[in-house]
């Protein structure tokens, strides 16, 4: 019985860990998909600055805001990968903004890190449905630090604050606020950084409960954010102040100079039990948005929701650049929705402000700043000439210049300016057109030398007025005129390449390239004196005489190639020409016969006959080189044949009486082979 029932138990306990195993398996699973995290970039008094911004997957309208400060020498994704509140969107359904410091510190004695706080909460509720009565801050170290260095002059934008061990110890800011403050400081008694006695931690926090004459402090011990921690502390508050607020301190046991994920908890449920006033009139503006873009040609649509939750909305007023542009008066509506048009703004920054007033005369003001750019100019879609060089007289009747857009083309001011001179343009079209198409007033003359055109005063249909648009243009070919480089050069160089190429083909060796190598020369005197004024002409010259060039280059190559192979042939023949052991063998003496064979004029007359005959050579050539690897070139050899009048030895010394029938024999001290 025992054991059976050992053995149930067992069974139990294991589907219990398998259940919870899948249980937080698929926990895991959706908590991974229940939000979405994003790198966002914002502008700041003209500088970029970045957050991480983690939203719910379901957002309903007028969530709460929570933005975080990291400590120093960290970023965005050690805090939150510390502090763990994103994984409590889901659930809570608020958006946390987890903001990126400007270096490795915030600045915790000016307005840098201020204004940027401020921009965070003008771009949420811009991107979101933001409740901006309910927004929170809290921040880690000198992410904390920042937060008492603001506290008193950002009352108005946020409900509460909560800063995690850190305080800014060379301030006194409840000495600032001018109303009282929502508070939460959490701090471990064993930080290393912010020592609990040190900097006075109590004494400072209690501060802010004196300031705002709280008489009501109550002191939990053992105080466990979550019922599951594994760690506790001091829990402190000072309430009941003539005019509300709330302090609280949170001293911690078994910690230390870390973020501590445990205590988001506490955090939270402190921070969304408060609002800046429920009951104040709220706004949004829903266009434009931070991301659209405009220009100074536009109407920019501006429309904006107004409401009031416990009565009724009496004036909206709007404001671009701190002008009042448009008041709307006795609304008398709970929600709506108002709408300008904004026409033609200035390119730049501009700022949009809407303030709210209900009939409690209760106030709320919001603002999003935009940026209006200049209008992208036309774009030229065609050019006919760009940066040529034409013949004196003018060979072109017009220069033609396409684009993307209409543009008034009898506006137009055209000219081109350069040493020679002035010469004034004018457009042929009339009214608005895609082309304008230029050509000298009646009269002008070009004379030769290079010009600047300037083409100003192109207004497109927008009313935009293009840049200056400037080509380069040549006319001539003057030593002095840039056309001179790429007309004149190219042909000398073409002249004394043709005049060494004929000079180095007078040897007999080139015989059959004397046709070739008259042709080159009718041309070079042809050209020998040249000059001319005409880029035309002078690209015809240059083009007739490489026309003449390259076939005898061709041919010199192809010859040069074909006596350097034939002088090594001949030269292998000649070193084995006495040799038995070589000149017997079969490839040797076809090599001879290659050699001999291609050797006359009638297989080098054209550059495919010479070809061949290297190719035919070289084959030969290689196939005895390889069959020269097997012989020995030492030995003489004796076919069938007897050596008269000769002394023969062996190989000791010895002469002998006759000539052997075999072997290896010494005759006047070369060995023979005898078979």
């Amino acid at each position: 019985m025992n054991g059976k029932k050992a053995i149930t138990i067992v069974n139990t306990n294991v589907m219990k860990l398998k259940l919870f195993t899948t249980i937080l398996l698929l926990c895991t699973f959706f908590q991974s998909q229940a939000y979405k995290k994003q790198s966002i970039d914002i502008t700041v008094n003209g500088q970029k600055r970045n957050m991480v911004v983690f939203t719910p997957n379901s957002l309903p309208d007028n969530s709460p805001l929570f933005i975080v400060t990291h400590g120093m020498n960290q970023d965005p994704e050690y805090q939150y990968g510390s502090d763990k509140m994103y994984e409590m969107i889901d659930t809570a359904k608020f958006v946390i903004a987890y903001l990126r410091s400007d270096g490795n510190t915030w600045d915790t004695g000016g307005t840098k890190d201020q204004n940027f706080v401020l921009k965070t909460i003008d771009e949420m509720a811009a991107m979101f449905s933001i409740d901006t009565n309910r927004v929170y801050w809290s921040g880690f170290s000198m992410g904390s630090m920042l937060i008492h260095h603001c506290i008193a002059s950002m009352q108005d934008k946020i409900a509460a604050f909560a800063p995690t061990s850190g305080i800014q110890f060379s301030e006194q800011p409840w000495n600032n606020c001018k109303k009282p403050v929502v508070l939460l400081e959490c701090i471990a008694y064993d930080d290393d950084v912010f020592g609990y006695e040190q900097y006075g931690i109590h004494d400072y926090i209690e501060n802010y409960a004196k300031h705002d004459k709280h008489p009501t402090y109550k002191k939990t011990t053992n105080y466990k954010p979550i019922s599951s921690s594994w760690y506790n502390g001091d829990l402190e508050r000072w309430t009941g102040g003539p005019n509300g607020g709330e302090v609280a301190l949170y001293s911690y046991h078994n910690g230390g100079h870390w973020p501590m994920d445990l205590n988001r908890h506490l955090i939270w449920n402190f921070c969304k039990r408060y609002s800046l006033d429920p009951n104040i009139p709220n706004a949004r503006i829903i266009t434009p948005t931070v991301n659209d873009t405009y220009t100074y040609l536009d109407t920019i649509p501006v429309s904006f929701r107004v409401s009031d939750k416990d009565g009724t909305v009496k004036l909206a007023q709007l404001y671009l650049d701190g002008t009042l542009r448009q008041a709307y008066r006795d609304l008398d509506v709970r929600d709506t929705l108002l709408t300008y048009d904004w026409a033609n703004p200035k390119a730049g920054s501009h700022t949009i402000r809407i303030v709210v007033t209900d009939n409690d005369n209760k106030k709320k003001e919001v603002s999003r700043t935009i940026t209006v750019e200049n209008p992208v100019p036309i774009v030229m879609t065609e050019v006919c000439y760009e940066n040529n060089s034409f013949d004196i007289p003018l060979t072109v009747n017009s220069f033609r210049y396409a684009f993307d857009l209409k543009v008034e083309a009898e506006n137009v001011v055209a000219y081109l300016s350069g040493s020679p001179g002035r010469v004034d343009l004018q457009a042929e079209e009339t009214g608005l057109s895609n082309v304008i198409t230029l050509k000298p007033v009646d009269g002008a003359e070009i004379q030769e030398g290079t010009y600047t055109m300037y083409i100003t005063k192109v207004k497109d249909e927008r009313g935009v007025t293009a840049s200056t648009i400037k080509f380069t243009y040549t006319f001539g070919v003057s030593e002095t005129s840039s056309a001179a480089i790429k007309y004149k050069k190219p042909f000398n160089d073409a002249l004394q390449t043709g005049q060494a190429l004929y000079d180095a083909t007078a040897d007999e060796q080139y015989s059959t390239a004397e046709k070739l190598r008259a042709s080159l020369k009718e041309v070079l005197d042809t050209y020998a004196s040249f000059a001319s004024t005409s880029p035309t002409e002078y690209e015809a010259a240059t083009a007739a005489i490489i026309a003449v060039t390259e076939p005898l280059a061709v041919r010199k190559q192809n010859l040069d190639d074909y006596y350097a192979l034939y002088a090594q042939v001949d030269s292998i023949i000649s070193l084995y020409a006495d040799n038995p052991a070589v000149n017997t063998n079969s490839y040797y003496t076809r090599l001879v016969k290659a050699r001999d064979y291609y050797s006359t004029e009638s297989h080098i007359k054209n550059d495919t006959q010479i070809l061949n005959s290297i190719k035919q050579l070289t084959s030969y050539y290689e196939k005895f080189q390889k069959a020269l690897e097997t012989i020995d070139t030492s030995i003489y050899q004796i076919v069938n044949s007897k050596l008269s009048n000769d002394k023969y030895y062996d190989l000791q010394g010895h002469r002998l009486s006759s000539q052997p029938r075999k072997g290896i024999v010494i005759i006047d001290g070369h060995k023979y082979l005898v078979k």
